[in-house]
């Protein structure tokens, strides 16, 4: 069975992106993500893509949220948000 990261959060974006946006001189948001492709996958340039990755940067860019991608294992993942080591996931795992 896969676990899907990022659909759950898109509805804690929604009530929760205006309060947790950076603004200028902020930190940016962490989005703890790993290569799990189709859903994200990193180049041999250190950029970061796949189908969650493109979902985050089209509702991080609506909302006009800094963010930051960061490599992290699957329990870095799961525990990642309640470290404050993540703002939000945007992945996939088995």
């Amino acid at each position: 069975m896969r676990l899907t990261c990022l659909l759950p959060i898109l509805a804690v974006m929604a009530t929760d992106a205006p309060a947790a946006a950076s603004t200028a001189g902020s930190r940016p948001l962490v989005v703890g993500t790993r290569h799990v492709p189709p859903f994200a996958m990193r180049d041999a340039d250190g950029t970061w893509r796949g189908i969650s990755i493109d979902l985050w940067r089209d509702v991080a860019d609506q909302l006009q949220v800094r963010y930051e991608f960061r490599e992290m294992t699957l329990p870095e993942l799961l525990v990642g948000l309640d470290l404050k080591q993540a703002s939000y996931r945007a992945c996939a795992g088995g």
